[in-house]
């Protein structure tokens, strides 16, 4: 193998490495997190934002006031 393979490897598995450990450190972002709440659907006053922490089998959203 080459000098240059190797260099890139070597370049790819510390990326690789340093990614993993970045995301360790975030924090879980869930629907409870951002203080919505899990509804079948939203209400006008409401942005829905996805099944963001929600059952997925119960197809719910994540809801959050509008400010």
């Amino acid at each position: 193998m080459s000098r240059y393979r190797v260099a890139v490897l070597a370049l790819v598995v510390v990326l690789l490495v340093f990614v993993a450990e970045n995301e360790a450190d975030r924090p879980k972002l869930d629907c409870s997190t951002i203080q919505g709440v899990c509804k079948d659907s939203c209400l006008s006053t409401e942005f829905s934002i996805g099944a963001l922490g929600c059952s997925a089998e119960s197809s719910t959203v994540c809801c959050i006031t509008k400010p």
